[in-house]
């Protein structure tokens, strides 16, 4: 066999890597580098699709996990009063009496240790008898609030801001698989591509055709790979195709990502419990969030009307030793000082809150049960918006190829 059989052989085994290359490339670029690298940003330089269009997305995936997966109010029904109470009962005394000594010793010195330790054992007795009733308004007035004290679509665009990689993490995970199909189609198509590659070549020996097929390979392997992981939605049935003497399919295909929706569903409502809706970022989110003072302020209310009926017991005593306007700012001194240690009654709870939440089992059952054509909405947007950049990538990368194939294989040249 000559030199030439060689050559034309190799057009279809160098289109098969070219399309793997290129599939493989374009998987790479949607998610790295996490942030910009290139000396002029963001016109010179790359940073992922992914990381990149982080807050856009934020956006998208927090308005899916409020309309259709998981409300406020299913994530906060699940918690028990009675059972929060016995997560924080062993630091509420430590906590009173510790807030007691702190505003007594700012306001009066020496006043709190003059009180009667039979009036402190009252106080404490009657703190744990009515904690759990308060603690019960207290939850029932934030449930029928929570949209007021509670931003979830501010939580997690805040989780996305804080660690770009938490987005790559997720979907680099959950598309593993769909990847490695677009990588291997790529291989696959390239090689049939590379087929009517070498005839056309073989017909039309002419220096444009290398090129030219060099970048229909390339973008059409990126495109047919891109499409296939979504769709079709729905398993549809393809053929048969007949030709003189041969017959063949029919195929039925679907979206290679929407055959695997039980097992993506699973995937993704664990990693979702796993790094978005942890407790951290849900304390957080209570917290700091935008409505943080709303939730602050209904704390307030409680621990005002808890205050008062408390102080009952040894408020004769108080206002002869203090006054009544010294007692006033007692009580709001010893408010706030509540108010500034709930971040640790939170942190006390957290491990019980999401057992109770169960925010995986609820994000796994809504995502199985989502039609195909909104559980695409879960992973297409990653990289839909700049598809065609990963598309023109692929075709530029075989254009490129295909001159390298006319210099080095047959002699030509293409300038």
């Amino acid at each position: 066999m000559d030199e030439q059989f060689w050559a034309y052989a190799a057009i279809p085994v160098i289109s098969a890597v070219v399309g793997w290359g290129t599939n493989w490339l374009a998987i790479r670029m949607a998610f790295y580098p996490v942030e910009f690298i290139g000396p002029l940003p963001p016109y010179i330089g790359w940073q992922g699709i992914v990381p990149r269009l982080t807050r856009k997305f934020g956006l998208k995936a927090a308005d899916l996990v409020q309309d259709k997966l998981i409300t406020l109010e299913e994530i906060f029904a699940g918690l028990d009063p009675d059972r929060m109470f016995e997560e924080l009962e062993p630091i509420l005394v430590d906590t009173l009496d510790e807030v007691a000594n702190e505003v007594m010793q700012d306001l009066n010195p020496g006043a709190w240790e003059a009180v009667p330790f039979a009036v402190k054992k009252r106080i404490y007795a009657r703190l744990q008898k009515d904690a759990p009733a308060v603690l019960r308004e207290l939850m029932a007035d934030v449930e029928s609030n929570i949209h007021n004290v509670f931003d979830l679509k501010s939580m997690l665009i805040d989780a996305f801001d804080r660690d770009k990689g938490v987005l790559v993490r997720m979907f680099s995970e959950l598309g593993k698989p769909e990847f490695r199909v677009l990588e291997m189609s790529g291989l696959y198509l390239g090689f049939l591509f590379g087929l009517v590659q070498m005839g056309i070549w073989l017909v039309f020996p002419n220096d444009w055709v290398l090129p030219l097929a060099g970048l229909f390979v390339g973008t059409a392997t990126n495109w047919i790979a891109i499409k296939w992981i979504f769709e079709p939605y729905y398993p549809t049935q393809y053929g048969p195709w007949r030709i003189p003497g041969m017959s063949f399919g029919p195929v039925t295909l679907q979206g290679v990502f929407l055959k695997r929706q039980q097992q993506a569903s699973a995937d993704l409502a664990k990693f979702a419990e796993e790094e978005l809706l942890t407790g951290d970022n849900i304390v957080r989110g209570l917290l700091h969030g935008p409505k943080a003072d709303n939730l602050f302020n209904l704390l307030r209310k409680h621990l005002n009307r808890a205050t008062e009926e408390l102080a009952g017991l040894a408020k004769p005593l108080v206002v002869i030793g203090l006054g009544s306007q010294q007692y006033i700012r007692m009580k709001h001194r010893a408010i706030e000082a509540m108010v500034a240690r709930a971040p640790q009654g939170l942190l006390q709870i957290q491990a019980y809150g999401m057992e109770a939440i169960a925010v995986e089992r609820t994000l796994r059952e809504r995502l199985q049960a989502l039609p195909p054509e909104e559980f695409v909405d879960v992973l297409r947007p990653a990289i839909q918006e700049d598809e065609w950049l990963l598309i023109a990538v692929g075709g530029g990368l075989g254009f490129l190829t295909g001159i390298a194939q006319l210099v080095f294989l047959f002699g030509g040249s293409f300038f």
